[in-house]
């Protein structure tokens, strides 16, 4: 099995810290607003099939915030350097997780060339009918226990003095903070995002409940919708194996 490897690359002169691993097609996965987990088996899953290229996005973790990202889109044109600078406009997989979902739909859509296909799973941006939790009006072992199915697949929660957490928290708050977690300018860009999208949802998940699908099916052009069975918001946590399954059919197909 490839063995992801934490080491730093410069996205514009700016170093970040970055899981890689594996060879092949690159797969540039985009984490959620619970930050870059290193150490996750699907992680490693991904890494058997593709280059997995998991950046840390600025702000969060390790990484030195950058002063001019204060929105999502921001995020994206911090990639858009990475997908031209970084990787030279070379093709890529884009695997987005709940902030990083959104990100990554953003980031297609200033991308068509290089963004052959896009997974975005449980994608913030965009409001639903069922009420969601609100992450920051719940604690950090809250949080952790609300975004799985099955209390004994949470990860652990960090403890309250994690600097890299209150700086996961704080950084989420700069870019989702109002309206939380959605734009309701979005629609209008992913009516021009043509890279072909799976949306993958958790049946269980409370952090962005499956509902917010039918609203990214009803502007994207090509998307088609799947999900797993008992999953909350964490799937890749919680059911690793029918994630990367999922994701590699998608990719593949």
């Amino acid at each position: 099995m490839p063995q992801v490897r934490e080491t730093t690359i410069s996205v514009g002169g700016h170093p970040v810290r970055c899981l890689q691993g594996g060879s092949g097609p690159i797969l540039l996965f985009l984490h959620g607003m619970a930050g870059l987990r290193s150490g996750a088996p699907f992680l490693d899953r991904l890494a058997e099939r593709y280059r997995l290229i998991a950046p840390e996005h600025p702000g969060f973790g390790e990484t030195d915030e950058l002063a001019w990202i204060g929105s999502v889109r921001d995020v994206a044109t911090h990639y858009t350097r990475l997908l031209r600078e970084t990787l030279r406009g070379e093709p890529v997989f884009v695997v987005g997780h709940s902030l990083g979902g959104w990100v990554a739909v953003e980031l297609a859509f200033a991308n068509p060339e290089p963004v052959r296909k896009q997974v975005l799973v449980a994608p913030a941006g965009l409001r639903g009918e069922t009420e969601a939790v609100d992450p920051f009006m719940v604690d950090d072992e809250q949080l952790a226990a609300l975004a799985v199915a099955e209390s004994a697949a949470a990860p652990p929660a960090p403890v309250p003095s994690d600097r890299s957490a209150i700086r996961n928290r704080q950084m989420t708050a700069r870019l989702a903070w109002s309206p939380r977690f959605a734009d309701p300018t979005l629609p209008s860009r992913l009516n021009q995002v043509a890279a072909p999208t799976l949306l993958l949802w958790g049946t269980e998940d409370r952090i962005v409940p499956p509902d917010r699908c039918r609203g990214f099916q009803e502007h994207l052009p090509d998307a088609r919708a799947a999900t797993i069975a008992g999953a909350g918001h964490l799937p890749m946590i919680e059911a690793a194996d029918a994630f990367v399954d999922e994701v590699a059919a998608f990719l593949t197909d």
